[in-house]
């Protein structure tokens, strides 16, 4: 199948790191003390405070994305087309980081540098160099469950093991029960993954009905998410606009389906993203 680019795919992206931006500077960096400049955003900033929910949108996108892209690919291929897509911007945008933090006083070991090159810095117990890198272990972790499907030669069965995974994943969710890989993040990840399928081949009722467990069960974690943040930020999160958001997250990929329009700057701003995203929280904080 020819490849065809999202123009609106790389607004979206745009969008989420702008909102996780529009959090970090407006909300959370003045909380916790790494902007002292300025003490108050009044209602700006507490708008802002739902801002974190763009990391929400990156991995419905990375679900639609990396599976759409997937399907016709080898093991090998997915490996070299993830490895190129992400690492190299990654190295240069974490050894940057490292420079900024030295200059700045802070103390960057060997150590951790090297832990840091693995983008799991904190499975090995080392800090990351930047907060915002806890969103690349998922990736990742996510790259490899779609790299085990091409492995094992069960990309012809990949509807059959995303709608089996959202379905654990409702159980687990009603049982109230936290299973790795069936809970958290992994709902954005498999209704992107159901997208997908639709952008694919249409929907069906498989499809339809499997897209909106895996958004009622998005919706409910986000919803208990918020409760934490509310509590350890201490701050007022409505869950009601959590829910609301949440399920606007899945819109433009229905909205844009079957439509090729066309964005000035689309390709510019889709690659200026990611590094974008790597670089905007500490160092961002220094400026």
């Amino acid at each position: 199948m020819k490849k065809i680019h999202h123009d609106w795919l790389d607004y979206a992206r745009f969008l989420a790191a702008m909102s996780v931006c529009w959090f970090h500077y407006c909300a959370n960096g003045i909380r916790n003390g790494k902007i002292s400049s300025i003490s108050d955003f009044g209602v700006f900033g507490k708008v802002a405070e739902y801002g974190y929910l763009g990391v929400d949108l990156f991995f419905v996108i990375s679900g639609f994305v990396v599976l759409y892209g997937a399907i016709n690919k080898s093991a090998d291929e997915f490996v070299v087309a993830r490895v190129v897509r992400i690492y190299p911007a990654y190295i240069f945008c974490m050894t940057l980081t490292a420079i900024v933090l030295i200059v700045s006083g802070k103390g960057v070991g060997l150590l951790q540098y090297i832990a840091n090159l693995t983008m799991i810095a904190s499975y090995f117990g080392f800090e990351n160099m930047d907060g915002v890198y806890w969103t690349l272990a998922l990736e990742l972790i996510f790259y490899s469950l779609i790299w085990v499907i091409i492995f094992t030669g069960q990309v012809k069965r990949v509807e059959v093991v995303v709608f089996a995974w959202i379905f654990l994943m409702a159980i687990f969710r009603m049982l109230n029960l936290r299973v790795p890989l069936f809970s958290g993040y992994f709902s954005l990840f498999a209704g992107g993954c159901v997208l997908a399928f639709v952008y694919r081949r249409g929907f069906d009722w498989k499809a339809v009905i499997f897209l909106i467990v895996a958004i009622l069960v998005s919706v409910l974690e986000a919803v208990e998410r918020s409760v934490a943040v509310a509590v350890s930020r201490g701050v007022d999160i409505d869950g009601y606009v959590i829910a609301f958001i949440t399920i606007l997250l899945f819109f433009p990929f229905l909205i844009f389906k079957g439509r090729s329009v066309r964005l000035p700057y689309a390709r510019i701003i889709g690659s200026l993203t990611y590094p974008f995203y790597l670089l905007h929280a500490y160092i961002g904080y220094t400026i």
